[in-house]
């Protein structure tokens, strides 16, 4: 998924900031209270920018992050050469839990 990812946003003509879906394993916490990492599938973390209404994730169940699914906007800042994503919204088998307004 990050090899993807990375050749979408550094193509010339494609969106500098696209919008993928994850499968969900694992969710990490940071000292940081904007940042967080969320494991895909493939065991790759990927770093999670919790702007405005991200704190939400917070408040989900462990449960439904490792069933669920999150489509996240990725960005990509060539300064700190980082690679992160901004969780859009949380897809369970309950529902749809939104994260950014």
């Amino acid at each position: 998924m990050i090899k993807e990812v990375k050749s979408q946003i550094l193509s010339p003509l494609a969106d500098k900031h696209p919008v993928f879906l994850l499968r969900t394993s694992d969710l990490f916490s940071s000292e940081d209270p904007s940042w967080n990492a969320i494991a895909d599938e493939s065991g790759n973390k990927i770093m999670l920018h919790l702007e405005k209404f991200g704190y939400l994730l917070n408040m989900v169940s462990r449960e439904q992050i490792e069933e669920g699914a999150l489509t996240c906007r990725f960005t990509y800042d060539p300064i700190g050469d980082l690679l992160y994503a901004v969780p859009l919204s949380l897809i369970t088998v309950q529902g749809i839990v939104r994260l950014f307004y």
